[in-house]
C-alpha cells in the first residue's frame, strides 16, 4: 500500500514539474509567447491576396495606369501621392501654354475624355474581379434588427425598473 503511495506522489510531482516549466517557458529569439502564435489550422491571412486585375480593353488598361498614384514634390517641397492622371493633364497644360501645337489639337479635340472619371471605371474593374458579397441576405438583416429593437428593448425596460 505505501508502495502506491509512493508511485502516485512521484506521479503528481512528475505532473506538477510538467506544468511549471510551460510556466517557466523561455521568451525571446525564434519563442514567441504561446498566447501570440497562429492557431493550428487557422490562415495567418483570412482574406488572401486580391486577384490582379487584368484589363480587357485598350481603355480599362489606360485607365489603370492613369490612377496609379506616383510620389511627387510640390512646389513646398512636401512629398505628396499624386494620380499619372493629374500629373499628366498638367503637363498637356504647360506644353500648351508653351505653343506646343498637338498639346493644343489635344485639348481642343479631346471632349469625351475630360467626361471620363478614371478613378469609377478602375473600381468597377476591380468589383468585376474581386466582387464584394453582401454580408448578410435582406431577411437576415430583418432578423438581426428585429432582435436589436428587442434588446433595446429588453434592456430600457430593466434600467427603468432599476431606477
Amino acid at each position: 500500500m505505501h508502495n502506491n503511495k509512493s508511485e502516485l506522489d512521484k506521479a503528481i510531482e512528475l505532473i506538477n514539474t510538467k506544468n511549471k516549466k510551460s510556466e517557466n517557458y523561455d521568451i525571446g529569439y525564434c519563442k514567441p509567447p504561446k498566447n501570440t502564435r497562429f492557431a493550428k489550422g487557422q490562415s495567418g491571412n483570412p482574406a488572401g491576396r486580391k486577384k490582379k486585375v487584368i484589363p480587357d480593353t485598350l481603355f480599362q488598361a489606360l485607365s489603370l495606369e492613369l490612377c496609379q498614384l506616383k510620389t511627387i514634390t510640390n512646389a513646398n517641397g512636401l512629398k505628396e501621392k499624386v494620380p499619372v492622371f493629374s500629373i499628366l493633364a498638367k503637363k498637356i497644360v504647360q506644353d500648351a501654354i508653351q505653343n506646343d501645337g498637338p498639346s493644343r489639337k489635344f485639348l481642343m479635340q479631346s471632349n469625351n475624355l475630360f467626361k471620363c472619371n478614371f478613378n469609377e471605371i478602375v473600381k468597377s474593374l476591380i468589383e468585376q474581379k474581386n466582387p464584394v458579397e453582401d454580408e448578410f441576405t435582406e431577411e437576415e438583416r430583418n432578423k438581426l434588427r428585429q432582435y436589436l429593437y428587442e434588446t433595446l428593448d429588453k434592456l430600457y425596460r430593466e434600467e427603468q425598473l432599476n431606477e
